[in-house]
């Protein structure tokens, strides 16, 4: 008896459903205590990038020149003092 081409697509399809399930079956899960280190070494990098940018903030927000605060809406124009003239 010859297979007819849904027979073949048919088979085709299975193998390739047996393939996947055994990839899925093989896979390593990572352990309770993996993920938790994860979620550790994460936690830190977050602070760490947090306490980087509130530092880049506060460099932002401070004239270099005259020491003044910057504030937001607020347009600094910061100029030397002047020579006195004698």
């Amino acid at each position: 008896m010859e297979s007819t081409y849904e027979d073949k697509e048919f088979n085709r399809v299975e193998r390739e459903s047996r393939i996947k399930q055994e990839y899925v079956r093989d896979m390593k899960l990572p352990t309770r205590e993996q993920l938790i280190a994860e979620v550790t070494v994460l936690t830190e990098l977050v602070r760490v990038l947090s306490d980087r940018v509130a530092e880049l903030e506060a460099e932002r927000n401070f004239c270099q020149r005259c020491g003044k605060y910057l504030f937001d809406g607020h347009i600094h124009t910061c100029t030397p003092p002047l020579k006195e003239i004698t």
